[in-house]
């Protein structure tokens, strides 16, 4: 090739590198989101489940009421936490909350409900972000899809 024909070309391989350089980037921040997802859901998920293990281990061994009620407290708040990140958007990935939905409509009617006072239930401060996630997420709509 001559070099009149090297400078016609230049250009066509200059646009496939940035191209090229374009989706190489695009990846990395995709699968950058997609981790930073996973880090965040796993430690929200591994919070309610250590809290769920330790009321097991606490009822298995005699629980008193403040303990059973102390517990129920710090679980309510990791879900709110939970479903605030999935009300918010901060977690969107279909199979990650696709594995949960159940899981949060049974603790809400099996942990929240029972003991909820009045208050808990009517007043719109008290755990929005949970209750929020349970009405999108119980079994007439049974997913997370219209958060």
């Amino acid at each position: 090739m001559s070099a009149g024909e090297w400078h016609d070309i230049t250009p066509w391989v200059s646009a496939i590198c940035a191209f090229i350089a374009l989706l190489v980037a695009w990846y990395t921040a995709w699968d950058t989101r997609r981790t930073r997802q996973l880090e965040i859901f796993d430690r929200a998920y591994r919070r309610i489940v250590d809290l769920e293990q330790k009321f097991l281990e606490a009822s298995a061994n005699g629980t008193t009421v403040p303990t059973a009620l102390a517990w129920r407290t710090s679980f309510l708040n990791a879900l709110e936490y939970f479903s605030l990140l999935v009300n918010k958007q901060y977690l969107n990935d279909p199979a990650l909350l696709g594995y949960l939905s159940e899981a949060v409509v049974h603790w809400y009617e099996n942990i929240f409900l029972p003991a909820a006072s009045s208050e808990e239930l009517h007043n719109p401060k008290i755990y929005p972000e949970l209750k929020k996630l349970f009405w999108l997420a119980r079994p007439q709509e049974c997913s997370f899809d219209q958060v």
